[in-house]
């Protein structure tokens, strides 16, 4: 790091000591996050567990990657989320290694 005395308030500390919102832990902060909505399902993944590599780990039904049948095969997707990008979505699939 190179010393600056121009450097962003954040930097030098100056903001978390002045600011006006109160300190919250980390661990507070988690467990003040939403929980997982009711609505989200995976009725689709749970039908179909010989495609789960992980049968523990689901994707919802409103994310799941969709395959495009050649008629050789009876999957209907694969265990992976699409995910939304900055302006676009779906912009990026997360899936199983």
């Amino acid at each position: 790091l190179v010393y600056r005395e121009n450097r962003h308030p954040y930097m030098n500390g100056e903001a978390v000591i002045n600011s006006p919102v109160p300190k919250i832990s980390f661990n507070d902060e988690f467990h003040n996050l939403p929980r997982q909505s009711r609505k989200a399902t995976n009725t689709v993944a749970r039908q179909s567990n010989e495609v789960n590599r992980f049968p523990h780990l689901l994707p919802y039904d409103h994310s799941l990657v969709k395959l495009q049948s050649d008629g050789s095969s009876q999957r209907t997707y694969i265990n992976a989320s699409y995910i939304p990008g900055y302006k676009k979505t779906p912009a990026y699939i997360a899936a199983q290694s």
